[in-house]
């Protein structure tokens, strides 16, 4: 895989997340696409924040200890990349629930 939509099939998949979960994490995927300041990311790891911000966006929650492990990604460092793109995603005015969801455990 090498892509960050192929990391969001993955990571929909091994969360069980739900279609409506996937349209909103690709849809936060190409709002901020164009936003240079995230291309340094590794995909994975992109494709993780924007999948638990989804999640969170549809009122779901995937529990902390669900993304530690071999097939996923320490939960603090998910918390801190999701708690700075969901600065930038606030500010538009497509994923209105976000402003209303606290991040952490």
């Amino acid at each position: 895989r090498n892509t960050v939509a192929e990391y969001i099939l993955v990571a929909l998949k091994h969360h069980g997340c739900s279609e409506l979960v996937g349209d909103i994490a690709f849809s936060m995927y190409n709002k901020i696409a164009k936003n240079t300041s995230f291309s340094g990311r590794y995909p994975s790891m992109l494709a993780m924040t924007l999948v638990n911000l989804a999640a969170m966006n549809v009122f779901q929650r995937i529990p902390s200890t669900a993304w530690s492990g071999y097939d996923s990604c320490s939960y603090p460092t998910l918390l801190k990349h999701s708690k700075e793109l969901k600065k930038t995603l606030e500010k538009m005015d497509d994923f209105h629930n976000l402003k209303h969801r606290v991040l952490g455990r």
